[in-house]
């Protein structure tokens, strides 16, 4: 990603897409809000596993956030962003290629903002076949160089972010940058 600052009065203009928004026009890049980015992995080959759809429920979320996790290559893959706090109710369903459920599971956990421990859930088959085990890990995001300063009409500054799981395994998610106020600063890819 390549930043190219056009106003004196802010350094840092810029979000990360898909992942963890970052602060705008401050002087270093923050993370702002409570939520928490969890990447949800499962190995469905071998069974009849076409689509996995996640509920994330609890008291303070007024309606239930859902996902659609399409599977590939026999894996089920996605990041999950929802806000921080206590009793979070995470329910997977996996559907076959006709649409209907086969497997069920679901985990109460509290989630915390920034990283978050991995945690494993069964999803039980409704009719024959085999238990199936996710995985659901916190993420962190590393956008280097952490910290520059860019100069009006100077060169552009170029970004590069990794994200990788709370064990520090990469994390294949393509990465999107966009400005928060284009009127400080551009980006493009």
């Amino acid at each position: 990603m390549v930043l190219q600052r056009l106003r004196h009065t802010a350094a840092w203009c810029v979000a990360l897409a898909v992942l963890p928004p970052l602060a705008g026009c401050s002087d270093s890049l923050q993370l702002r809000g409570r939520e928490a980015h969890l990447v949800l992995t499962a190995d469905v080959s071998g069974t009849r596993i076409a689509q996995v759809v996640v509920e994330v429920s609890a008291p303070d979320i007024a309606r239930p956030l859902v996902f659609n996790v399409a599977v590939q290559n026999g894996t089920a893959s996605a990041l999950l962003t929802l806000s921080a706090g206590s009793d979070r109710t995470i329910t997977m369903r996996a559907y076959d290629s006709a649409g209907v459920e086969i497997h069920r599971g679901a985990a109460t956990l509290a989630v915390r903002e920034g990283t978050n421990p991995p945690l494993s859930l069964t999803l039980l088959p409704l009719r024959g076949d085999v238990p199936i085990t996710v995985t659901i890990a916190g993420v962190a995001v590393t956008v280097s160089p952490a910290r520059d300063t860019i100069v009006i009409g100077g060169r552009p500054l170029r970004l590069a972010a990794a994200v990788t799981t709370s064990a520090g395994q990469p994390v294949n998610v393509q990465v999107q940058w966009a400005s928060l106020d284009p009127s400080c600063a551009i980006v493009s890819s």
